[in-house]
């Protein structure tokens, strides 16, 4: 490596342990880390799962898990600030009850479910979630009485059946169904991951990537 990652300086020390240290901003890197950190954001983009990738490269599932976290942490981050300088442009949105393919055959199941607000804001989509407990009294309510209520009390601002929105939720169910065991404090993450994967493409999830990584503290 001749450059600095930070400020693309060619001037850098070699210090113990393989790292590097800039001799203009300071900063010191490890090249075979950052090696790996590029590896694992290929991956990442590319739509591998951490379970894939951890075989490919013969590493640890965890370390693995724990970098794409990483990666989807900066995803909704990124996303947010997108849409904050875009909220003049939304033109549809609408309100999307999700459950887990594995626990739709179970009424009892609906008081786990997800409750996902959708905006379409010119060529983006932008997603947030809400209390579905607090929006729909849920532990006070049946189950059949609670289905009723996430189809009639929908947010949705729509100019047609067939928009942006909808295939987004067709994306995002296809793509949350790769995954197994999606803990509910991780949901809004790998919410972020599809939102991102549906707005941008591979080459293009690449750069915002590596520039949020080259913004890190």
């Amino acid at each position: 490596m001749q450059r600095c990652i930070y400020c693309n300086c060619e001037k850098l020390y070699t210090l113990g342990g393989g790292y590097k240290k800039c001799a203009s901003c300071r900063r010191k890197f490890s090249p075979k880390k950052i090696a790996c950190h590029a590896r694992l954001l290929e991956s990442f983009c590319r739509g591998e799962s951490a379970t894939e990738t951890a075989k490919k490269y013969g590493m640890y599932y965890a370390r693995v898990h724990k970098k794409f976290m990483e990666f989807r942490y900066s995803v909704a981050c990124h996303a947010q600030s997108e849409f904050n300088g875009n909220l003049s442009r939304v033109e549809e949105y609408e309100e999307y009850i999700y459950l887990p393919i594995c626990k739709r055959r179970n009424i009892e199941e609906l008081y786990g479910s997800y409750d996902i607000l959708i905006f379409d804001y010119g060529t983006k989509i932008y997603t947030t979630l809400i209390r579905v407990e607090k929006r729909y009294n849920v532990h006070n309510s049946e189950p059949k009485e609670l289905k009723k209520l996430f189809t009639n009390k929908k947010i949705a601002k729509l100019r047609s059946r067939e928009n942006k929105i909808a295939l987004f939720i067709d994306f995002f169910e296809e793509r949350m169904a790769l995954f197994r065991g999606v803990g509910k404090e991780q949901f809004f993450y790998y919410l972020k991951e599809c939102e991102f994967f549906f707005n941008y493409d591979e080459a293009q999830r690449e750069a915002i990537l590596q520039k949020a990584r080259t913004h890190m503290p």
